[in-house]
């Protein structure tokens, strides 16, 4: 998956107590080619499921009952056409009327609706189903608000039968996926949005990494600290970490990113002690 990784830069001649005023800033894109244009012309494809949203399985009862799910896409993300949910349902169907052999031939529907808008429908015909997907293409239209909390809502509408004695219901499996195919947009590089956009609050973890000079001055302690302090204020969810920009080098070297590409930094210091600086303008 491409992604956007923000880098800060903390140029520190003297100990900053929690403010970030004129703090250089730069923006680095993670398989961007270098020409480039703003919105690029090619796009890239993520899929997660309900159980990674901390979604698990729901039921949904007969003859009306519905569940919301939310969904927060991250700010540098353009949704594109191709993109869909995968609802991965069952559902069964229990007559309780006396000498009732069948079921109705029409048993309701499911609907989905995004925002309140209506994008899909699975019409229910058969007593039993297990395990059936239904595929609901998302229009980019629907996420073009940025920082939106988009509201999925699944329900099951059975008013048909609901004068029928029966009991029945269907399971949202957790496995129920989204795909989403997206581009990815220039991140706003202005501290007056701070702490976005390290954070975004969207379905992937907000992860920040402190790296700092191998042997880092009390000055620069200090002020990774309050940085750090103040970030972890703004965003309780944050997961916020430190390295050094030796040990930092060194797994970049060896492949093992999942140590720092999966997260924005923070870089402290100076480019004469912290040689992450000056290998980043490689």
């Amino acid at each position: 998956m491409k992604r956007l990784i923000w880098i800060m830069f903390v140029w520190l001649l003297w100990a900053i107590p929690g403010a970030l005023w004129g703090v250089p800033t730069v923006a680095v894109a993670q398989d961007v080619p270098p020409d480039s244009p703003p919105y690029a012309d090619y796009a890239d494809e993520f899929r997660f499921t309900l159980l990674e949203l901390g979604y698990g399985e729901t039921q949904l009862d007969s003859p009306y009952d519905s569940v919301t799910y939310d969904l927060r896409i991250p700010s540098y993300w353009q949704v594109r056409e191709g993109s869909f949910l995968d609802v991965d349902f069952s559902y069964q169907y229990l007559g309780l009327e006396e000498g009732a052999a069948e079921a109705p031939p029409y048993l309701g529907e499911l609907v989905v609706a995004v925002d309140g808008q209506v994008q899909g429908r699975f019409q229910l015909r058969a007593a039993r189903l297990a395990h059936t997907h239904f595929r609901v293409d998302l229009s980019p239209d629907l996420f073009r608000v940025v920082g939106r909390i988009h509201s999925i809502e699944i329900t099951l509408d059975a008013d048909y039968i609901c004068r029928v004695p029966h009991e029945a219901w269907v399971t949202i499996h957790p496995t129920t996926f989204f795909s989403l195919v997206y581009d990815l947009t220039p991140l706003v590089a202005d501290l007056a949005d701070y702490p976005r956009p390290f954070y975004q609050r969207a379905f992937e973890p907000d992860r920040v990494l402190f790296v700092l000079p191998d042997t880092p001055t009390q000055e620069e302690l200090t002020a990774a600290t309050a940085v750090a302090a103040k970030l972890g204020d703004l965003a309780s969810e944050m997961i916020i970490s430190g390295t050094t920009a030796t040990a930092f080098l060194e797994s970049l070297a060896v492949g093992d990113t999942t140590g720092g590409w999966d997260e924005h930094l923070i870089v402290v210091g100076k480019p004469g002690d912290n040689e992450l600086i000056l290998a980043l303008n490689e």
